[in-house]
């Protein structure tokens, strides 16, 4: 499985963050915009990327707070969802 990217969430570790469903059976999206790197702080909701399908266009957010440890997609790459 591949990961948008990975959180650090004290006390708790690690978060995975996967690509969420997008719905109406889409597989893959490809990364438009990222608004974080690794190293930044986020918050819950926080926007973090752009994606885009064959049928739509989507904005991604933080699902928790947290520091960014490693991105595994960078812009206009494409992405499997889950």
């Amino acid at each position: 499985m591949r990961w948008l990217g990975k959180w650090s969430i004290a006390p708790f570790g690690l978060y995975r963050f996967p690509l969420p469903d997008l719905g109406e059976k889409i597989k893959e999206g490809k990364v438009k915009k990222l608004y974080v790197r690794e190293g930044d702080s986020v918050e819950e909701f926080q926007k973090i990327a752009d994606v885009e399908s064959d049928k739509q266009f989507t904005e991604i957010s933080a699902p928790e707070n947290g520091i960014v440890k490693k991105m595994y997609f960078l812009e206009d790459q494409t992405c499997q969802v889950g």
